[in-house]
């Protein structure tokens, strides 16, 4: 019963939805525009995609990664004026406290793997030598169910160091203010990683009600 509930929350994600707009998709929407007028860019800085998600592009991991975050950061509606949906959250399975954890990346064979959690809080930081991809899937392959959680704590905590503490704080307050939790992605390359971190959040349909406007004095 839990494996047939948890795939029709999946298949009915609207992470999987592409007329559903959130940060991460305006990301690879950005780099789709690119791709089709580069003179959009013009070098302004705010037309330029982060990295992380243009290696993800170029390594054909978007569906993989929507798949993960349909997976990882299920998804409930806000509902708004006339039972249309203004936008969707995903609060915490366990109440609060829990953050999504993915990680992407190659493994001996090539083949690109997507893994991740939403069981622990946001990362501590540990003094862990870096680990790449290769190595880490090997280790998680062989490891048991508490070796892949301890794994997947060790990369994130590692990579954890590379985003602003003001940038992470501020998602974080954010996500309690809306019960929502923080996403945090990580890839590993052969000379490093990168990461970012953002909201579990989804666009809605902007539902308006008119006749809810008001101005004047409250008695």
């Amino acid at each position: 019963m839990k494996n047939s509930k948890h795939s029709a929350i999946h298949n009915q994600s609207p992470w999987l939805d592409p007329t559903k707009s959130n940060l991460i998709r305006d990301q690879f929407k950005l780099i789709e525009e690119i791709n089709q007028e580069p003179e959009i860019q013009n070098g302004h800085p705010y037309f330029e995609p982060l990295e992380i998600f243009k290696w993800i592009y170029t390594n054909n991991g978007v569906d993989k990664l929507y798949k993960a975050l349909a997976q990882l950061a299920p998804m409930d509606p806000v509902v708004s004026y006339e039972g249309k949906v203004a936008s969707w959250i995903s609060p915490p399975p366990s109440g609060a406290g829990n953050v999504v954890w993915i990680v992407i990346g190659h493994d001996k064979t090539g083949k690109l793997r997507v893994c991740g959690s939403n069981v622990f809080s946001k990362p501590w930081v540990q003094s862990v030598a870096e680990i790449k991809s290769v190595d880490f899937f090997d280790e998680y392959d062989s490891g048991t169910a508490t070796d892949k959680q301890q794994l997947l704590s060790k990369v994130i905590s590692q990579c954890y160091r590379q985003i602003e503490k003001e940038f992470i704080a501020d998602i974080s307050r954010r996500c309690r203010m809306f019960s929502t939790m923080p996403i945090y992605i990580t890839v590993l390359t052969e000379t490093g990683c990168m990461s970012q971190i953002t909201e579990a959040v989804i666009q809605g349909d902007s539902p308006s009600d008119f006749s809810y406007e008001f101005t004047g004095e409250i008695s």
